[in-house]
């Protein structure tokens, strides 16, 4: 990457700092590549008064912090509707006016909006349109939005009926944005079907498995996955049945983790199918703490929801890219995880819709553990060349460079 490139970012992101979920780990890990980089941005997020004891936030986000406008939301949802769009309504007032301010201060070449949620894009589609100085605009999407056309189970799929509000915005955002970025080819194309205007100006930009954040893995006595994160939605309890026929072969050899915060509901589907013994649920922690925690299993677990085809790239993905381990992905067998680990390797993807394809997956792993193989023919430090800073921020600059060039011939 040339060292001339160095551009001035606006990044409106909602959901950043302080880093308490997925996207919001997603947008700070892209924050802090941007910075290691010496790039210039500044964000407008929520403040959203979050329970979490300052403490608490590792002081390696402390950099984010310093470059984040934070402006107040209040985060505990009304019973009233009217309620809570008044709340982000005057959220969305306050950050366009800074936006405004800022992008005609003229210290800004490009608006990078994130969405989730979709508000991210509408806010970037205010501050683009009321600003007096033109700059480009990049739109990111991690998932489909409006929820309805994500695909099930999450949502109806693409021809979910919408509301005429929603398909306005979506249309004023594919046309207004100067490109639009995806986290897998995948999610790309599923967007397209639906919102046309797009589909000859958009890319890929991956989630960033951060170089600051990479840790070696630690040493473990007993074959152990481990799985962090939400559940909801996930086919866990074939998995719980995938490892009670193998605990009848294998008697405690194989363990399995889970970090969450649903732990009640997990907790009594192992004990319906009996691997009480070999499974145990704990709450998260905080990122780096469980980073640490995480890099003590023998291999790490992705979990997706049972759609027709895998278009998402879990964030998490990254954070185990981090730490090295091999990954086995219960997945869609037509999708992006199936696609990273045929190609490129790294891992091991399972039928999600199959205990067979998942009990068969985990015994590999397991016979590879026992034949100190298996960092050797499945570990996943090697994709850090593909996720790491470098090969993240040269797709993000190939994406700005792009929507440049799509600016100025409009």
């Amino acid at each position: 990457m040339s060292d001339e490139f160095k551009p001035n970012i606006l990044l409106l992101a909602p959901y950043s700092f302080p880093p308490i979920c997925a996207e919001s780990l997603a947008t700070c890990k892209f924050i802090k590549a941007c910075l290691d980089k010496g790039w210039d941005v500044s964000v407008i997020a929520q403040n959203r008064h979050t329970k979490i004891e300052p403490k608490k936030i590792n002081t390696q986000w402390d950099c984010i912090e310093k470059v984040t406008y934070k402006i107040d939301i209040n985060s505990h949802s009304s019973s009233k509707w009217f309620v809570n769009k008044l709340r982000l309504l005057i959220w969305m007032y306050q950050s366009t006016i800074l936006g405004v301010k800022l992008v005609n201060s003229g210290k800004y070449d490009v608006i990078f909006s994130r969405a989730t949620p979709l508000y991210g894009h509408l806010l970037g589609f205010w501050v683009r349109t009321v600003s007096k100085k033109r700059v480009v605009w990049v739109a990111n999407w991690s998932d489909p939005m409006p929820l309805a056309k994500a695909p099930q189970p999450y949502g109806q799929g693409i021809k979910a009926k919408i509301s005429f509000i929603e398909k306005k915005l979506l249309s004023l955002i594919g046309n207004g944005a100067s490109y639009h970025t995806f986290p897998t080819e995948r999610l790309k194309d599923y967007y397209a079907s639906f919102l046309p205007e797009i589909s000859n100006k958009s890319g890929v930009i991956h989630h960033v498995a951060l170089d600051a954040f990479n840790i070696s893995p630690q040493e473990n006595d007993v074959f152990t996955l481990c799985c962090s994160g939400s559940f909801t939605l996930r086919p866990v309890k074939l998995i719980f049945i995938a490892l009670s026929r193998l605990h009848k072969r294998y008697g405690n050899q194989i363990h399995l983790r889970l970090l969450t915060s649903e732990m009640s509901r997990l907790k009594e589907e192992a004990l319906e199918c009996e691997v009480e013994s070999i499974v145990k649920i704990e709450p998260l922690r905080e990122y780096h703490e469980n980073q640490e925690y995480l890099a003590t299993s023998s291999a790490l677990m992705i979990i997706e929801a049972q759609c027709n085809e895998g278009i998402f790239l879990p964030s998490k993905l990254t954070d185990y890219i981090q730490i090295g381990l091999p990954i086995l992905a219960i997945s869609p067998p037509i999708g992006a995880l199936n696609d990273l680990f045929t190609n490129y390797g790294g891992g091991i993807a399972a039928d999600n819709t199959s205990v067979e394809s998942i009990e068969k997956a985990i015994e590999l792993l397991y016979q590879e553990w026992l034949n100190g193989s298996l960092h050797k023919n499945f570990g996943s430090c090697h994709l850090r060349q593909y996720f790491g800073n470098t090969a993240v921020l040269e797709q993000l600059k190939d994406a700005i460079q792009v929507a440049k060039i799509n600016h100025s011939t409009k």
